[in-house]
């Protein structure tokens, strides 16, 4: 068994320690806007491509399912960590008021350019 005690059933998958935090001069923490972009920016002119074996309608008909299940009849969603925003344009195409966030700007960038050819009534929003 990784780490002490630990009562969960599944605690002998799992390294504890992975969890805690580690230790930091204040001084020394890394800016996470900094550091996130810094490993997504190079990445965003390909995310696409690279993720385009994901089936995002269903991803999004997933949501969708969840939110009757829990009988949610939204309007509006707040997409966190949208990416290029290819669940928040399937969320869109359904209907809703989008609005897709992202701490990558590079990221960002290529969901604004993707809004260019946007041929549904709800546009998203991103930020």
């Amino acid at each position: 068994v990784r780490g002490e005690g630990l009562s969960h059933p599944f605690s002998p998958c799992i390294d504890m320690n992975f969890f805690q935090r580690p230790s930091h001069d204040e001084n020394s923490i890394p800016d996470a806007s900094t550091q996130n972009e810094s490993q997504f920016g190079p990445l965003a002119p390909h995310y696409d491509e690279l993720m385009k074996i994901v089936p995002y309608d269903q991803w999004a008909e997933y949501v969708m399912t969840l939110f009757a299940y829990a009988g949610h009849d939204p309007r509006r969603v707040l997409d966190c960590a949208c990416g290029t925003g290819n669940v928040t344009f399937e969320l869109a195409s359904r209907g809703l008021h989008c609005v897709g966030v992202d701490i990558s700007a590079s990221m960002i960038e290529v969901a604004r350019q993707k809004l260019k050819t946007w041929p549904h009534r709800f546009a998203p929003r991103f930020e």
